[in-house]
């Protein structure tokens, strides 16, 4: 929300307001992401490794936000969501092959919808109007986030021990 609000409003914002919604814009893609390897994990792994994948998330997230602050670059969003979709694929593929996680097949198709998502805009291929590169950008990934939306709904069935709490069964 505030990519668009900076896109659609940056231009009669004054220099100052925009640069401070850009920032936000910023962090709040690294935040995303954080908060993306930290749910992936409790879902994936058991809830010792679970903390430690977040930690090590949480101390990517500070290496982000320094560089995002010193830049005004969409790069460290790029590298950073790279990551992000890494962390999550590997946790996933754990989860997949010691327990067969339902989740799985979802969140490995939100990866492949993301990634060729990415692939567009980084050849950013010329394509007739009124699409350009960036329009078939967010039209792909936002299959990828009903993807990554349906694997999720499926991390409250991890198996015990690996993450989400299960409900009782008892009255």
């Amino acid at each position: 929300m505030l990519g668009g609000t900076w896109h659609g409003f940056s231009p009669r914002l004054t220099p100052s307001s925009a640069a401070l919604l850009w920032k936000a814009t910023l962090a709040a893609a690294g935040l995303a992401g954080f908060l993306l390897i930290a749910g992936a994990a409790f879902a994936s792994v058991p809830r010792r490794a679970a903390r430690w994948v977040a930690a090590i998330a949480a101390v990517k997230l500070g290496a982000f936000l320094a560089w995002a602050a010193a830049s005004d670059a969409f790069d460290p969003v790029i590298f950073d969501s790279a990551l992000t979709l890494a962390a999550i694929l590997s946790l996933q593929l754990v989860a997949f092959a010691r327990r067969r996680a339902a989740s799985a097949p979802w969140i490995f198709a939100g990866i492949a919808f993301s990634t060729v998502a990415a692939a567009i805009e980084a050849i950013r291929p010329a394509l007739p109007a009124p699409l350009g590169p960036d329009a078939v950008y967010h039209l792909i990934q936002t299959a990828g986030l009903f993807l990554f939306y349906r694997g999720g709904l499926l991390f409250s069935n991890a198996v015990r021990g690996f993450g989400a709490v299960q409900p009782s069964t008892s009255g």
